[in-house]
């Protein structure tokens, strides 16, 4: 760099006198070069922004400025406030359209959602104007909540709690009304049995228990009560069953009164009961 020497007037020649300036610059050197420019790797930030988080990630000049274009970028947007009880539906809907996806289709949802769950929550979400970041919460939240209840409805334990309570304990009733059902299931309906949750196998139960204590259905027992209290054998008290039903099915395609009907349920119930 050369600095040109500059004459100084001092007034000898009649004219006022002129102050002498700094030297001039010829060559369009800067006196001084920014560190960054000439070596973008060594930029740091001052030492009164170190601790600002913003500068984390800031590693040049041109890191700065694209910060900087980003942040007049944000301010000079139209922004509005968080509705209220008191906006109207118009406001409402601006404020939507400034912090939802674009479209409904946006949101996320785990594999096992079904088409109409993703319709109708993409647009529930859509509708009420959520972030993608707020449905996520949403949807990982209840998608918990739905596996431990899931857990809870088929667990071993969730079902012995079922029993627990129907049988109030007594674990022999529990095994007679399993056989009985055992022995009236095909393997159709014991697979239907199977894939029930704890509460509807527990509603199976008791309607096959209250059956069995009303009308002495757990026929292995019952039938061996009438055998031995009538000296019957098994088949023949199967046989006096038919033959009871069969009197009560006549009765549609005859005269008879309810007393009548009630007197062929007393005897087939006796069979059951072994009651002479």
């Amino acid at each position: 760099m050369t600095d040109e020497i500059v004459p100084v007037n001092t007034g000898d020649d009649g004219q006022a006198p002129v102050a002498p300036t700094d030297p001039v610059n010829t060559d369009n050197t800067p006196s001084e070069i920014p560190r960054d420019v000439i070596n973008p790797t060594e930029f740091t930030a001052p030492e009164e922004y170190k601790d600002k988080g913003w500068t984390k990630n800031i590693k040049s000049i041109d890191d700065l400025w694209k910060t900087n274009d980003n942040a007049q970028e944000l301010i000079g947007k139209k922004t509005i406030g968080v509705p209220d009880k008191d906006s109207t539906p118009e406001q409402f809907e601006e404020y939507y359209s400034k912090v939802r996806p674009e479209n409904a289709e946006a949101y996320e949802f785990p594999e096992y959602t079904t088409d109409i769950e993703k319709e109708l929550y993409s647009k529930a979400f859509y509708d009420n104007g959520l972030t993608k970041k707020q449905s996520e919460g949403i949807i990982k939240d209840h998608s918990e909540f739905m596996e431990a209840q899931k857990a809870q409805m088929y667990s071993a334990e969730g079902f012995e709690a079922v029993m627990k309570d129907t049988f109030k304990g007594d674990t022999e009733a529990q095994a007679s009304v399993k056989k009985l059902l055992d022995r009236h299931s095909n393997e159709a309906d014991e697979e239907i049995v199977n894939n029930m949750s704890n509460e509807q196998a527990g509603v199976l139960y008791r309607i096959a228990n209250n059956f069995a204590n009303s009308h002495g259905a757990i026929e292995g027992g019952a039938l061996n009560n009438e055998a031995s209290s009538q000296n019957m054998s098994e088949s023949q008290v199967k046989d006096r069953q038919s033959a009871i039903r069969q009197q009560i099915s006549d009765l549609s395609g005859k005269a008879h009164n309810k007393a009548d009907k009630d007197k062929l349920l007393a005897d087939l119930a006796k069979t059951y009961k072994g009651v002479k």
